[in-house]
Order: C-alpha cells, then sequence, then structure tokens
C-alpha cells in the first residue's frame, strides 16, 4: 500500500552542521495524524460526503487551527522531521497553510493525503462513509516507505504542554518496542460543562443541595480518552492497557499468566487518560505487516497498543524485537558465557517440551526490545 499523494514543504538545508546541532532528536520521525473529521465534531466539521465541511485539524481554536498547536510544540521541541497525515481531499488546504505558518521550522515538513481507492481499486463513490478514512495503525502502513527511524505518533489535537523528552529518554534507556504517554487525571477538578452548567443554574447556597461525590466521579470517568493499565514495581514497564470504552462494552484488561511469571506483583491504574502521544520501534511495522493481523489491527489506541503489551512477554514477540542497531546482542553474549554449548533458542524450546512452567521453571526473560514502556506526567496537571 502505498499514499496517494504526497508533497514536501519547504525545508532548511539538511546538511546544516547547526541546524543538526540544536535538534535533540535527531534519531526520531514525527507522524502527525490530521485526518478525519471525528464523529464527536460532526456538528463543526460535517461528514465527509457534504461539500464544505471543515478539516478536523483545521477547526479554530483562539483563532487559530487546531493543527497549529500540535505543530507549534514540536517546533519548540526542535524536532527535525515531520509527517503529516490527512485525507487527500484535504492536503492541498493544510498544504498550503503549514507553507505559509511553517516555512522554515523543520528540516522536512511532508503532508500526506492518503485514500483508499489505491488499496481496492474502487472509486471513492463506492465506499461507505465510515470506509472513506482509513483506521490509524492502516495509515502507518501505507507511509511505511517514509518511515527510516524510531518515530512519535501524536494526533493534531493535543494542545497544551507535552513532555517530549522525558518520553525519549525513557524510550532510550529502556530500548523499548513502543513507549506511551499517560497523564493523570483528576476527579475533583470542575469542567467546562459543570461550569456552564451551574451558571444556567445558579450557584448553591447554603440551602441548595450538593452532588454526592460518587455520581461526579462516574461522570468524571466518561470524559477525555481514559485507560486502564496494569504495571509493574517501577512505574515504567506497561503490562496491559484497555480504553474505558471498551471495558464499558465489555472488553477486560487482561493479564497473560505468562507475565506474572516475570513479575508477580502487579498494578492497577484507572485514573490515567491517553492523550495519543506514542513512541515507536521501526521495527513495530512489522505487526501491521503480519497478513494474520492485517484486518485485525486498524487502531494504535484500540488494538496495536494493547496487542502489543499482551503479546510483549510470548514468543511472537520476536516478530518486531529485531533492532537495526541490535543493542540485544550484549544480553546473547552474556547467555554464552553462562552456557556456552547451549544456545538460548535451543534452551526455550528444551524447556516449553516440560510440563510446564513453575515458579522454579520459569520461562526466559523476553529481550528489552520486546517490552512497553508507559510514562506518568502529574506534574504538567498541576498547571491550570
Amino acid at each position: 500500500m502505498a499514499p496517494s499523494a504526497s508533497t514536501s514543504a519547504p525545508q532548511t538545508p539538511a546538511g546544516s552542521t547547526e541546524a543538526r546541532r540544536t535538534n535533540p532528536f535527531l534519531e526520531f520521525q514525527v507522524v502527525v495524524l490530521a485526518g478525519g473529521s471525528s464523529s464527536r465534531l460532526s456538528s463543526l466539521t460535517g461528514t465527509p460526503k457534504e461539500k464544505g465541511g471543515c478539516c478536523k485539524a483545521m477547526l479554530p481554536v483562539g483563532n487559530r487551527p487546531m493543527l497549529w498547536y500540535c505543530l507549534k510544540n514540536l517546533q519548540e521541541s526542535r524536532f527535525g522531521d515531520a509527517i503529516v497525515l490527512t485525507r487527500q481531499e484535504e492536503q492541498a488546504e493544510i498544504l498550503a497553510y503549514l507553507r505559509q505558518e511553517f516555512p522554515n521550522a523543520f528540516q522536512r515538513l511532508e503532508v500526506v493525503g492518503l485514500g483508499r481507492e489505491a488499496e481496492t481499486g474502487k472509486s471513492r463513490g463506492d465506499f461507505e462513509e465510515d470506509d472513506v478514512v482509513c483506521g490509524t495503525a492502516e495509515a502507518l502502513l501505507q507511509i511505511k516507505h517514509l518511515l527510516v527511524t524510531d518515530f512519535f505518533v501524536i494526533t493534531c489535537d493535543v494542545i497544551g504542554p507535552v513532555d517530549f523528552f522525558s518520553l525519549a529518554n525513557l524510550h532510550r534507556v529502556e530500548n523499548a518496542a513502543c513507549s506511551v504517554y499517560l497523564l493523570r487525571r483528576d476527579y475533583l477538578s470542575e469542567g467546562a460543562s459543570e461550569i456552564l452548567d451551574r451558571g444556567a443554574h445558579g450557584k448553591a447556597g447554603k440551602g441548595g443541595k450538593k452532588k454526592a461525590t460518587p455520581e461526579k466521579v462516574d461522570k468524571d470517568a466518561n470524559k477525555g480518552n481514559p485507560v486502564a493499565i496494569a504495571f509493574e514495581e517501577t512505574e515504567t514497564l506497561l503490562l496491559g492497557i484497555q480504553d474505558r470504552h471498551s471495558i464499558s462494552h465489555g472488553a477486560q484488561l487482561a493479564i497473560p499468566k505468562l507475565t506474572l511469571f516475570y513479575h508477580p506483583s502487579v498494578f492497577v491504574k484507572a485514573n490515567l487518560y491517553d492523550p495519543h502521544v506514542y513512541l515507536f520501534k521501526l521495527s513495530a511495522l512489522k505487526i501491521l505487516e503480519d497478513p494474520k493481523l492485517r484486518n485485525t489491527l486498524t487502531s494504535i489506541r484500540f488494538d496495536l497498543v494493547p496487542y502489543m503489551s499482551l503479546m510483549q512477554m510470548t514468543p511472537q514477540a520476536s516478530l518486531w524485537s529485531s533492532s537495526r542497531l541490535d543493542c540485544d546482542v550484549f544480553d546473547e553474549l552474556l547467555d554464552s558465557f553462562d552456557e556456552p554449548h547451549k544456545k538460548r533458542e535451543d534452551k526455550e524450546q528444551d524447556r516449553s517440551r516440560e510440563q510446564g512452567y513453575t515458579l522454579a521453571n520459569r520461562p526466559e526473560q523476553p529481550v528489552r526490545l520486546q517490552r512497553q514502556t508507559v510514562l506518568h506526567t502529574p506534574q504538567l496537571e498541576k498547571k491550570r
């Protein structure tokens, strides 16, 4: 699969020594998801079939398009390589705006318009409304030829500070396959809807009745993109993740038994929300290239990230554990000194033939490149 169109914005000289010296994210690319109209904002953006509908990324927020805040954040963090993904019919509008607002902000700023015609050979009129825009994971697969190193994924509706540096440093130290950026939710904070409701009905006086605390918690729990996660003692290794929307429709936060052999103490948190900021190893794209998984992993948030957390301790995770730097070669060398006449692969096969795993017969530790890390940033939510 290939993007239906691709156009590059003007860029600064790639060989500039000063530009590379001031860029702390030389080994990372950024993919900005700026396509779709959002079903929650259909009253503002319209549907894809309506003429004159507005792209979600270009919705005005504070007299600026929503996309401006995301790219301004990337510019201030000194990223050098950014790819903006959008729909084919919105590519020209976004490209013209970025050329005007960010002419020399990045070494490479590319806008890619995606469509389904190249994939199936059908015309756009043959698709239903929900099929016009592909899933976020499918979009990554369509631009895999543009990704040459580890990459961030961020949505265009992220407005506010994002600690890219801490997430990148954690990803480097842990050498993880995927790192997830999560924020804590403050159940006691008042949202805009509560303030408007209070203004419409008047402030509660001495004789007024206050809302019960459980009702307020349940109401706030449905806001944003709440998630429940499972992690180990250090709070850096993500053992399981599930969004609250799926949980409310019968899904479960599953933790494989095999994970408990490595981490007997598992902690669960549900007071977090996902702002849709991820950092992936380039080898993670191999998951989406697997023919058996191509039709099931369509969304990064709902499918890809939960799948990687669920399978990271299993032998299937070797599919995405390869690295262009082969950083896990040191683990192999250490094992060869302990058992010079026996390779790790042979030892794993021998153990699998035994009656099963026990506390005395634990499975082999997975290589670090299979793991998922999670970053909590409670300091950001204190800012009002």
